[in-house]
C-alpha cells in the first residue's frame, strides 16, 4: 500500500518467472503468478504429463490478465476425458497479455462423448498470440476434434506455424486448425511445412479453418493439407473474412485435398463480404476435391463487397471429381473476376444412376465489372451419364454490367457423353 505500491507493482511486472512442468502443480502456480501481476510467466514441460478422468481434463491450464504467457512442451502430454472436454494445453490472456507456444514434443488431447483440444488459446484483450508445432499434436473427440484452436476477442493477431504433424478426428466435426476473430481488428497468418489432416464422421472436416476475419488473412501451405469426411462437408481451405479492405490470400506450393463420401468437398474455398476486400488463390502445387454423391469444387474464390476483386492464379494442378457437379475454379467479384492459368484445370463427372452430370474447368464472373480469363496451360471438362443429361463446359466467363474476356493460348477441352450429351468449349 501507500507510495511503494505502484513501484512494487511495477517490478512484479517487468519479472519473469519459469516453471518447470504444468501438471497439477506447475499450471495453478503458473496461472496464480500471472494473476498476482508478475509480468511474464512461463511453463516448460520436458516431461510427461497425463490427466484423465470423467469430468474436464486439462494437462496444463494458464490464465493471465497481466503478464504474456509462454508454453513450451517438449515432452509429452496427454489428456483424456469422458463426459467433458479435454485440453492438452489452455491458455487463455487478458489486457494486453500476449500468448506464446511453443510444442516439439507431443500432445494428446481425447475426449469420449464431448470435444478435445490439442491446443486452445483465447486472448480476451488486445494481445497476439503465436503458436509453433514441430512436433505432433492429436485431437480426437465425439463432438469436436481440434488439433489447433485459436481465437482472439479483443483485436489481437494469430500466427501459427507447422512444421510438424497435426492430426483432428471426430464422429462430428473435426478442424486442423481453427482460427476465429470476434473483434474488429485482428489478422491471422499461417504456415504450414508438415502434414495437417482433419478426419470427420458425420460433420464437416477441414484441415484449416479461418472465420469471422475482423482483418486479412495469410496461408502458406508447402507440405500437406488434407479433409475428409464420410457424411459431411470436407474443405482444405476455409477461410471468410466480413471486414473492408480485407485481404485473403492462400499460396499453395504443397499438396491441399478434400474428400466427402456423401457432401460437397472444396480444396480451396474463400469468401469475402466487405468492400474494396482482395481474394486471391496462388497455387502452383496441387488442389484436388472429390465426392461420391455430392458437388466438388477444386477452388472457389469469392469477394462479393462493392469494388471486390478475386483472382486465382495457377501453375499446378487443380482437379474436382464428381457423380453429379464438378468445377474446377470458380471466381467471382463484384469488381473483377480474374483467373490466370498455365497449369492444368479439370473437372470431371460420371454418373452411372440416370442423375444429370455437369463439368465446368473453369467459371470467371464479375458483377459492376470484368470476368476475366487468361489461359496459356489445360482446361478440360468431362461428363458422362447414363440416362441423364450430361453438360460439359471447358470455360464460361460473365459479367452483370460490365464484360467477359477470354484470352486463350493453351488447349481449352470439353467431352460430355451420354443419350443427352452437351459440351461448350468456351461460353
Amino acid at each position: 500500500r501507500g507510495r511503494r505500491a505502484a513501484g512494487a507493482l511495477l517490478a512484479r511486472r517487468a519479472a519473469r518467472v519459469v516453471v518447470h512442468g504444468g501438471g497439477r502443480v506447475g499450471g495453478p502456480l503458473a496461472s496464480l503468478l500471472a494473476a498476482a501481476g508478475v509480468g511474464t510467466v512461463d511453463v516448460l514441460n520436458l516431461g510427461d504429463i497425463t490427466t484423465s478422468g470423467g469430468d474436464f481434463a486439462t494437462a496444463i491450464n494458464v490464465r493471465a490478465s497481466n503478464g504474456d504467457v509462454t508454453v513450451a512442451n517438449e515432452g509429452s502430454i496427454n489428456a483424456g476425458s469422458v463426459d467433458n472436454r479435454a485440453a492438452g494445453i489452455r491458455v487463455r490472456t487478458g489486457g494486453v497479455a500476449n500468448a506464446s507456444i511453443d510444442n516439439s514434443g507431443s500432445i494428446e488431447a481425447y475426449s469420449e462423448l464431448s470435444g478435445a483440444h490439442a491446443i486452445y488459446v483465447t486472448s480476451f484483450g488486445d494481445g497476439d498470440i503465436a503458436v509453433a508445432n514441430s512436433g505432433e499434436l492429436s485431437a480426437s473427440g465425439y463432438v469436436f476434434g481440434i488439433g489447433m484452436n485459436l481465437n482472439s476477442i479483443g483485436g489481437g493477431d494469430i500466427a501459427a506455424a507447422n512444421t510438424g504433424s497435426i492430426h483432428a478426428a471426430s464422429a462430428t466435426d473435426a478442424f486442423g486448425i481453427e482460427v476465429a476473430f470476434y473483434g474488429d481488428t485482428g489478422a491471422a497468418s499461417i504456415d504450414n511445412g508438415g502434414d495437417i489432416e482433419a478426419q470427420a464422421l458425420n460433420g464437416k472436416a477441414v484441415a484449416v479453418h479461418a472465420s469471422a476475419l475482423a482483418g486479412d488473412f495469410y496461408l502458406y501451405n508447402g507440405g500437406t493439407l488434407a479433409a475428409e469426411s464420410v457424411y459431411g462437408d470436407a474443405f482444405g481451405v476455409e477461410a471468410h473474412a466480413d471486414d473492408n479492405a480485407a485481404d485473403v490470400e492462400v499460396v499453395n506450393a504443397g499438396s491441399i485435398s478434400a474428400y466427402s463420401h456423401q457432401a460437397i468437398a472444396i480444396g480451396v474455398f474463400l469468401t469475402a463480404t466487405g468492400d474494396g476486400s482482395v481474394v486471391q488463390v496462388d497455387n502452383s502445387g496441387s488442389i484436388s476435391a472429390l465426392t461420391s454423391y455430392s458437388n466438388a469444387f477444386g477452388v472457389i474464390a469469392r469477394s462479393d463487397g462493392e469494388y471486390g476483386t478475386a483472382y486465382v492464379t495457377n501453375s499446378g494442378d487443380i482437379g474436382a471429381q464428381s457423380a453429379y457437379y464438378a468445377a474446377g475454379v470458380v471466381v467471382g467479384g463484384d469488381y473483377r473476376g480474374e483467373v490466370d492459368n498455365s497449369g492444368a484445370i479439370t473437372a470431371t463427372t460420371a454418373n452411372e444412376a440416370g442423375s444429370d452430370a455437369t463439368a465446368v474447368g473453369v467459371s470467371a464472373f464479375g458483377f459492376t465489372g470484368d470476368g476475366y480469363v487468361l489461359n496459356e496451360g489445360t482446361v478440360d471438362a468431362s461428363a458422362s451419364s447414363t440416362g441423364g443429361y450430361a453438360l460439359a463446359r471447358g470455360v464460361s466467363v460473365d459479367s452483370y454490367y460490365g464484360h467477359g474476356y477470354l484470352h486463350n493460348y493453351g488447349a481449352i477441352g470439353a467431352d460430355a457423353q451420354g443419350a443427352y450429351a452437351r459440351a461448350l468449349g468456351a461460353v
